[in-house]
């Protein structure tokens, strides 16, 4: 992995270049930042021309990305896609309030205390819902349900084990979209695949469920 630099229209901009054994050239966008997978017979030259090539839809991503979240008094954080202006609270105890769309924390520690609730927010969230889904739409029993950070999955089901375990960065989506990833997860537990006959299940209790995948998909973790 490379970090390098390039200017678009006066305006620097930093890709993150991985060479990897293809034999082509792609670029994508991520939480703002250019990345770039080239295959080896591809020079710096043609990349950054190829970067140059798509400079308006680049520029136009980098821009308009805004961070779920900006863990500094006076920054924010989104619960369940609506804004949360972060405080300082005058006390030194570690409990956080929320209150007319602002956070309350002490500031010492402010991302570890912030995650905290959010990971107490998204658990209440969860287990509402899988309660609820259980008791209209699957014969399961309970799973045991654990939140954690993860890079590159919105949930993941163990169903030998009887877990489900979802990202905390859903906390800070629609729940419309969480609602679609606990029931796909849960799915999981009957068709433990992504088959043809996996995707049925999905579509029996979310019909719209296509229209979800596409809204994640733009979604960057």
């Amino acid at each position: 992995m490379e970090m390098k630099k390039i200017e678009i229209d006066n305006q620097i901009i930093e890709y993150q270049l991985n060479r990897k054994n293809i034999k082509k050239c792609y670029l994508k966008i991520k939480s703002g930042k250019v990345i770039v997978n080239a295959g080896f017979d591809f020079s710096v030259e043609m990349i950054e021309n190829l970067i140059l090539e798509h400079k308006d839809i680049i520029l136009k991503k980098v821009n308009e990305y805004i961070p779920k979240a900006n863990y500094i008094i006076g920054g924010y954080v989104y619960i369940f896609n609506h804004r949360y202006e972060i405080i300082e609270k005058k006390t030194e105890d570690n409990i956080v309030e929320i209150a007319n769309d602002k956070i309350y924390v002490c500031n010492t520690k402010i991302k570890n205390l912030i995650d905290i609730k959010l990971q107490e927010i998204l658990y209440d969230y969860l287990r509402g819902k899988i309660d609820f889904y259980l008791e209209e739409m699957f014969d399961l029993t309970l799973p045991q349900i654990e939140i954690k950070k993860l890079r590159s999955r919105w949930g993941a089901c163990f169903f030998k084990k009887n877990k489900l375990s979802f990202n905390l960065y859903l906390v800070h989506l629609d729940k419309n979209l969480i609602d679609y990833v606990i029931i796909h997860e849960l799915c999981h537990f009957i068709q433990p695949n992504h088959s043809k006959e996996f995707y049925g299940e999905v579509e029996k209790r979310l019909p719209s469920y296509k229209r979800k995948i596409k809204e994640l998909r733009e979604i960057e973790i």
